[in-house]
């Protein structure tokens, strides 16, 4: 998975809804063939239009169940 834009490599980030379950970033990146990004970011969202978020703290960390969905940052 990568993705492009006026030749720049965008680094991927992996959206999972709660339907899919709730698994580690390091989980969700491996499951891609890629690895849980230690210098950007990984958010959980409590709706649909991602009115606040939480930051997970690492990649290791299971996101709260409470959520609609979360977003890993991966690293190719």
């Amino acid at each position: 998975m990568t993705c492009y834009c006026s030749d720049m490599t965008v680094p991927p980030t992996v959206r999972v809804r709660k339907a899919d379950g709730f698994f580690s970033c390091d989980k969700v990146c491996t499951s891609w063939k890629l690895t849980c990004a230690t210098k950007r970011s990984h958010y959980s969202y409590p709706d649909e239009e991602e009115s606040s978020a939480a930051k997970i703290a690492d990649c290791q960390k299971v996101p709260d169940s409470s959520a609609h969905h979360y977003v890993c940052a991966c690293d190719p």
